[in-house]
């Protein structure tokens, strides 16, 4: 009955409750209710865009893959930021990962800027950060996949200019991840090269260029030019000068690094 009530309205808070009760019971088992949360998801552009869809899949990942024994609580208070907000996270398998990257992927399309969507992208990468900084096994075996969901979302960025809820999510967990130590083992194209600030900033700035009137690039290039040299911060005045955003740009980050104004002279001119 419930899934029938969930398919006509996927907002329905006590069809999920009453779903969360049978699974805690064992009427249903998360792998099923994670099948159903997912065809919800897929099936309408009003599904997509529900919190409390996404909630309820977290709840279920935390429930399937959530190992009491492990002791991450000292890397999940570095995540929350505090003690109060400080929360377990779950330990998901590589392939369970791909396919919520997959099911991400596939809401964003149906409702552009999903920010319900990246909110769970955020806490599946705060689930792979934990992972990786909690061992060098775990490093190993996620830094691929952390590497790919960073490629595709830059990708994603650059073909979907407007999506402020994406932009967000890149520059407030970009420089955790850049901060990780590379175990000597490490193979391939290393994750902090990917991520540093001046790649990151140099990103932002080439499609600043590219489509200076979307405001969200600039909200963007002035996120990632926070943490980037400030030869960096000075090319991009230089470049972007006579833009109608630039003088707003430029006045925002005046402001936060105005103990290094002597090194923009486009500022004192």
């Amino acid at each position: 009955m419930t899934n029938v009530v969930l398919l006509a309205n996927p907002a329905h808070q006590t069809a999920l409750n009453t779903r969360k009760r049978l699974v805690q019971k064992g009427h249903l088992s998360c792998d099923q209710e994670l099948r159903f949360c997912g065809f919800i998801l897929r099936a309408s552009r009003d599904g997509s865009k529900q919190s409390i869809i996404w909630d309820h899949r977290r709840w279920l990942l935390n429930r399937r893959f959530l190992h009491p024994s492990v002791d991450i609580s000292a890397l999940s208070l570095a995540v929350s930021g505090n003690l109060q907000e400080a929360k377990p996270f779950p330990m998901i398998p590589h392939d369970s990962i791909e396919v919520e990257f997959e099911l991400i992927r596939s809401a964003c399309t149906t409702y552009p800027r999903n920010y319900h969507a990246w909110t769970h992208w955020r806490y599946l990468m705060d689930a792979i950060y934990l992972t990786m900084a909690g061992s060098e096994e775990g490093y190993i075996h996620f830094v691929h996949i952390a590497k790919e969901e960073f490629d595709s979302l830059l990708q994603w960025i650059e073909s979907h200019a407007s999506d402020t809820s994406a932009i967000h999510h890149l520059c407030s967990i970009q420089k955790r991840f850049h901060q990780l130590p590379s175990p000597i083992t490490t193979q391939g194209p290393l994750l902090k090269d990917l991520l540093s600030p001046t790649a990151i900033a140099n990103h932002a700035v080439s499609l600043v260029e590219r489509y200076p009137s979307h405001e969200s690039l600039w909200i963007y290039t002035r996120s990632s030019l926070i943490d980037a040299p400030v030869a960096d911060r000075s090319d991009i005045f230089h470049k972007t000068e006579t833009n109608a955003y630039a003088s707003r740009s430029l006045c925002w980050l005046s402001e936060r690094v105005s103990c290094d104004m002597k090194c923009f002279p486009i500022m004192s001119s």
